[in-house]
């Protein structure tokens, strides 16, 4: 339904708010309409007032009624409020405006309240009149767990609202407006929108609610509905700050509006409001309570996070740094604000890719916290998430999905699904699943919390992004390029906008994308990528970051299989160098590095520096694997080949045997995994008989059919090799070389005739 209109009616008329005084004045005054609900003042009073016309009530006074004019103002609110809560909240809203403004609206007194308004025509009336009026005030009763948002017809008013560009506005009573001036914070406002599902609220009138979901359904969807909503609240609650921070009167009172904005700006992802605000708070309140007290303190942490968000991670650390070490000096370390810092102080370090240094601070802050706190309490759990993410960057995986599971658990059942906490937690179990290769359950949850930022934070926010790039990476793993490309190329676009062509996000999409053309085969333009990304990385966040690594680590790769291999080696060595430095000794990204230099090294015939690495890595397949897992057998396997390569036959010979060993141990004797190792020793020794044949080397021969009979033994040959071995075995001249070979012992020479 599009409810903008070109031609719009005449403005309906509504009624002032001296006209609701003398309503409940004329009708017993405000005892007779104390605890009566709308809807019951509706049924005792304005029904038997127009049953004989069937009219609504300003349509039964007309204009001639000094009290009825033009509506300036559209009042949407919930039946089962309290009639007075709902004048009050009135009169609390039109207390600073002009007498002549206070014209509404009302569908108590506006429209028509007997039966025979089908739905067609209320929905056509409702529309209308919010098109033409153009300012909406709702009635938020309590602010928190506001009673309209789980009503239909409200939420429909909403829908009307935004298709008509209308203004939007909120009225509260003296009592919620100053329960809302003490307790309004970010946390509060997302656990009210937490409770916010279009698709879950009610009407009185079955029928309507079934109408009014259809219509949201065939139009904009439940999903873009609920977003409607947010970002109206969210204007809503953006608009009420600012004005509270240019009107108050109190300096110290204005700093706390200054935070409670910055805080706001932060959540929504509009940093640089956020650096304003914060900028101001602490400047005014360093004047006002000085450079050491809690408040100045807590702000400067703020806007510490501020700066990790936006990437700026050295600035966020040496601001944490002179917190932590101001609060120390204070004795003061074990307070809230103090843990608060020491947390964040913990995440810049991890960002700064120090992970040990990183490590402590989280262990000692969890440390106080449960102690302080309590296991369960909700900060104590923040920082377990928060080393949870730690390991994941280490790439201990194991460790951290069961942290994760508890902090996610807590999080939904004390904050609920729709808290962006909860989501930053969806998103990171669903990433350590993914590095845990569990593709299809890491799809399933990225999918779900994609569609709920979206719905919840907009789909420009930087934490939807966040999550649409992860979600692309793990369309990525599962070969799914297509779809990936597609919203890669789409976040890529969005995070650039949204954040800046140099952010840590930026420069995360920006390399997720270039890997995806890479094997997609679109090498010049993965090249192009990958290079601005080793510029950009470099520059932000200098040449031993983990981030800037992976992106050198990922262009040498490119630039390997573009058979540029000097080009490669000389990304590669610096690589390993910072990743040693950095990363535990098991890590992934440590482990890959290892690897892919290792073997550029051997395609480049340098094997005294290949194998060493290429010992390495099977080291490190063991460790993490075991000695007998088939990933350990594959690069045992390959780093034989590497030795038959270089010439280190007895040890490509040895590690083959392991090979067979090993697999026997993990598959058993008669296992595919096993005779396929068994082919390869065999096709070892045949190789190494006919070399030695061919070069005359017949103690080298004796030896490797005395080797080769005795892996037979245990390890039956295939046909054709034994039948290779029995042909080359014929061809030995006569003479010293069968003498030599008899005199080892070596069966089956006598009887080979000339």
């Amino acid at each position: 339904m599009d409810c903008a209109q070109t031609d719009l009616p005449p403005v309906p008329l509504g009624v002032t708010l001296a006209f609701l005084d003398s309503f409940i004045a004329t009708h017993g005054g405000v005892r007779a309409f104390a605890n009566l609900t709308t809807r019951e003042v509706n049924t005792r009073f304005l029904m038997p007032m127009t049953v004989a016309t069937k009219l609504s009530l300003v349509a039964q006074l007309t204009s001639a009624h000094a009290q009825v004019l033009p509506a300036r103002w559209y009042v949407s609110h919930a039946w089962p409020y309290l009639f007075l809560d709902v004048v009050e909240s009135l009169r609390v809203f039109f207390a600073d405006k002009a007498p002549a403004e206070a014209v509404v609206w009302f569908d108590l007194f506006c429209n028509s309240q007997h039966e025979g308004t089908d739905f067609a025509s209320l929905t056509s009336i409702i529309s209308s009149a919010i098109a033409t009026i153009q300012h909406v005030i709702m009635v938020l009763l309590p602010w928190d767990r506001p009673i309209p948002l789980t009503r239909a017809w409200c939420v429909y008013e909403v829908y009307v609202t935004v298709a008509t560009h209308s203004s939007f506005h909120v009225a509260m009573t003296v009592h919620e407006t100053n329960r809302f001036a003490e307790n309004a914070s970010v946390d509060a406002f997302f656990d009210m929108l937490g409770h916010v599902k279009s698709e879950a609220s009610d009407a009185y009138d079955p029928q309507d609610r079934a109408a009014i979901c259809a219509a949201i359904h065939a139009t904009v969807g439940f999903r873009n509905m609920d977003n409607m909503v947010f970002r109206v609240f969210e204007s809503w609650m953006t608009d009420t700050l600012v004005a509270k921070v240019a009107t108050a009167t109190d300096p110290l009172a204005q700093t706390t509006w200054l935070f409670k904005l910055a805080s706001l700006y932060q959540v929504q992802g509009k940093y640089d409001g956020a650096e304003a605000a914060y900028d101001e708070c602490v400047t005014a309140r360093q004047s006002l309570l000085g450079a050491d007290h809690i408040d100045t303190l807590a702000t400067q942490s703020h806007l510490a996070s501020l700066y990790k968000a936006q990437g700026r991670y050295t600035e966020a650390a040496t601001l944490l740094q002179q917190c932590h070490d101001t609060l120390r000096r204070l004795g003061r370390d074990d307070t809230p604000v103090a843990l608060v810092v020491l947390d964040t102080l913990a995440s810049t370090t991890q960002c700064l890719g120090q992970y040990a240094d990183a490590e402590e601070l989280f262990t000692s802050c969890l440390a106080a916290r449960q102690r302080i706190l309590g296991a369960n309490h909700n900060s104590t759990l923040v920082t377990m998430g928060n080393l949870a993410s730690l390991f994941q960057a280490q790439g201990k995986y194991a460790q951290a999905m069961p942290l994760y599971e508890r902090c996610l658990a807590a999080s939904v059942a004390s904050v609920g699904e729709d808290n962006p906490n909860t989501l930053t937690l969806k998103n990171n179990v669903a990433a350590n699943l993914s590095h845990l290769h569990e593709y299809r359950a890491a799809e399933a949850l990225y999918t779900t919390c994609l569609s709920d930022s979206e719905r919840i934070l907009g789909p420009d926010h930087p934490t939807t992004l966040a999550t649409m790039n992860n979600l692309a990476a793990t369309y990525y793993h599962q070969h799914k390029l297509n779809v990936a490309e597609a919203l890669y190329t789409t976040c890529l676009g969005r995070t650039k906008l949204v954040l800046g062509p140099t952010h840590p996000q930026t420069l995360s999409a920006m390399n997720n994308l270039a890997a995806l053309l890479k094997d997609a085969g679109k090498l010049a333009a993965a090249e192009a990528l990958y290079l601005d990304c080793v510029t950009a990385t470099t520059a932000v966040m200098g040449p031993a970051h983990p981030s800037t690594l992976t992106a050198m680590h990922n262009l040498a790769v490119l630039y390997e299989r573009q058979g540029k291999l000097a080009d490669a080696t000389a990304l590669l060595v610096p690589v390993l160098g910072h990743r040693r430095a950095v990363l535990p000794p098991n890590h992934p990204s440590l482990v890959s590095t290892v690897r892919e230099l290792g073997l550029l090294h051997e395609r480049q015939h340098d094997f005294v520096a290949a194998e060493p690495l290429l010992v390495e890595y099977v080291e490190m397949q063991t460790r993490l694997h075991g000695e007998h897992h088939q990933d350990t057998l594959l690069r045992k396997h390959s780093l034989a080949e590497h030795y038959c390569r270089s010439q280190k036959l007895d040890a490509a010979e040895a590690m083959l045997l392991e090979c067979v060993a090993g697999a026997k141990a993990s598959f058993g004797a008669a296992a595919p995994e096993t005779r396929q190792m068994q082919v390869h020793v065999e096709g070892f020794y045949v190789e190494r008989l006919a070399k030695s044949l061919d070069g005359g080397s017949w103690g080298d021969m004796g030896r490797y059919l005395l080797a080769i009979e005795k892996f037979a033994k245990d390890n039956p040959l295939s046909d054709s090799g034994r039948a290779r071995v029995d042909q080359l075995k014929a061809q030995l001249p006569v003479g010293t070389p069968r003498k030599l070979l008899r005199s080892l012992g070596q069966s089956g020479v006598d009887a080979i005739t000339p």
